[in-house]
């Protein structure tokens, strides 16, 4: 599940990794409501050149790929790219990995490939189904 931010704030923000998309859908429900209630603050409620909306802003993201992922792993790996550029900071989710061996081998193959901008990438470890109210990039 992710938050999407805009390029000029901040880049998209990683809110959790969910075994299924009705539990990806069932914490995107549980984050907009505890911000809409107040019980949690907003970090991203104002953001340059995008008017906020926790409606479509929050998406639940089920086209990521799977790298040595077992149904038995409880904690995962969140590789993404990040490319910074005018200004802007673009982040795409691009593997979910079951192992750090595993993300720091896609993060190799992602800076090995060329780009118009200059791009790294990064990975975090996610406890699989738990939600990152205060979110951060993966």
């Amino acid at each position: 599940m992710k938050r999407k931010i805009s390029p000029y704030t901040d880049s998209d923000q990683c809110l959790g990794v969910f075994a299924s998309v009705e539990a990806a859908s069932s914490a995107r429900e549980k984050y907009i409501s505890l911000i809409e209630s107040g019980q949690l603050a907003d970090p991203w409620a104002k953001q340059a050149y995008h008017t906020v909306s926790l409606r479509s802003d929050v998406c639940v993201v089920s086209s990521i790929p799977l790298r040595d992922v077992a149904s038995a792993v409880h904690k995962v790996y969140v590789v993404s790219s990040v490319s910074e550029a005018f200004g802007q900071t673009v982040r795409e989710f691009v593997a979910i990995c079951g192992s750090e061996e595993s993300a720091s081998r896609s993060v190799a193959e992602l800076e090995a490939q060329e780009s118009d901008f200059p791009l790294s990438g990064e990975y975090q470890l996610f406890e699989l189904g738990a939600l990152r109210a205060s979110a951060v990039g993966a």
